[in-house]
């Protein structure tokens, strides 16, 4: 059902050309000594304990005196999030947690070993989800499209005068989640684009068609997105954007680097992501044919019934012509990812009362992105 535009909260102006910006950071905070593996009936326990305390009498205070200025904030309680966690706060639509727990033992099923360790190509890449770390137990998680970390310059103020003056170290930030995004004002067809290497993929449609696809596991260092941005904010943010077209490209980082480094994804992971398009035919009536198929179904559920000296036979003619003009998201990367993250990155570590020259050399080499 169409809505009519005065039924909307708001109205977002349309894009007039393609954009890169990060939807989602999550940091790890070095604070030894400030998690429930600490907290013992000793002297060291006893000080970590009123660490603890004082932080959340602090932040309760903090959020006392935001909602007499209704600015929403909230103690979030009996979230999936906080499994980790003891304490889980929102601040100025910032997700703060601490206070890592102790850990339990139970039984678990495949599923769940899976979930602790990853699936069986990180086992083979040597990669293994970190729960916790007894030296990072403050997690700092926000869209810096929406939110403002240096509104947290109280709550970071509080947290450097227990840990900072005596722990002062160049990697006392982890960087274990970000989210890039590549937004296009074009029309695009979803599922013609790939991710290689990724041996997992979803296609989600509805009444319009093809509207998200996914590719990589929940968990997987790397996982892409695909998905209608504009619908999105209809249905999530009750906003009309104004634009005729609005996709976004998403690509979920999951490697954990420190803040004066850089993510060093622009030829390793960028050019996995294949974008092809569906307007270009052959003189093969069977290409053709997969072409349209794939439109529907994507790329790979159409060619896996194919044997697989045909199912690279195609994969190659799809490279060779229909390869899309539309800007990739490496490029996009390239030209926007400095200026972007040197910004949000300054802005963290002046927060902290860090100047960024201390941590940061600007002086990188491309490979380094």
């Amino acid at each position: 059902m169409i809505k009519d535009p005065a039924e909307y909260t708001s109205i977002i102006p349309a894009l007039l050309e393609n954009r890169f910006s990060i939807d989602r950071l999550t940091l790890l905070i070095y604070s030894p000594g400030f998690s429930l593996h600490d907290v013992f009936d000793d002297a060291e326990g006893f000080q970590a304990k009123r660490k603890l305390e004082a932080f959340r009498d602090f932040l309760t205070k903090l959020i006392d005196r935001a909602k007499q200025k209704n600015i929403q904030v909230d103690e979030v309680q009996n979230s999936m999030e906080t499994k980790l966690y003891a304490y889980h706060y929102r601040i100025f639509d910032i997700d703060i947690q601490f206070c890592t727990r102790l850990p339990k033992t139970k039984k678990v099923d495949d599923q769940q070993m899976i979930e602790v360790f990853g699936d069986d190509d990180d086992k083979e890449n040597g990669y293994m989800y970190e729960f916790y770390s007894n030296d990072y137990n403050v997690r700092i998680e926000y869209n810096p499209n929406k939110a403002d970390f240096a509104l947290l310059s109280e709550v970071v103020f509080f947290v450097s005068e227990y840990f900072y003056k005596e722990h002062r170290t160049a990697e006392f930030i982890k960087i274990t989640r970000v989210d890039f995004a590549f937004d296009y004002p074009l029309p695009l067809s979803p599922s013609l684009i790939t991710f290689a290497k990724s041996r997992k993929y979803n296609i989600c449609g509805g009444s319009d068609g093809i509207e998200t696809c996914y590719y990589g596991a929940q968990k997987s260092t790397f996982s892409l997105v695909i998905y209608d941005k504009k619908k999105e904010y209809a249905e999530k943010d009750n906003a009309l954007y104004s634009g005729a077209y609005l996709w976004r490209i998403e690509l979920r980082c999951r490697h954990t680097w420190f803040i004066q480094y850089l993510p060093g994804i622009s030829f390793s992971v960028l050019p996995r992501i294949e974008i092809f398009s569906a307007g270009l035919t052959t003189d093969d009536w069977t290409f053709n044919f997969v072409v349209r198929d794939a439109m529907h179904w994507g790329i790979k559920s159409s060619l896996a019934s194919i044997p697989d000296r045909t199912r690279q036979k195609y994969l190659k003619m799809f490279r060779e012509y229909s390869a899309n003009p539309l800007e990739h998201p490496h490029d996009l990367y390239m030209k926007y990812f400095r200026n972007v993250w040197d910004l949000e990155r300054d802005k963290i570590l002046k927060t902290f009362g860090f100047s960024p020259s201390e941590f940061c050399s600007r002086a990188v080499k491309d490979s380094k992105l």
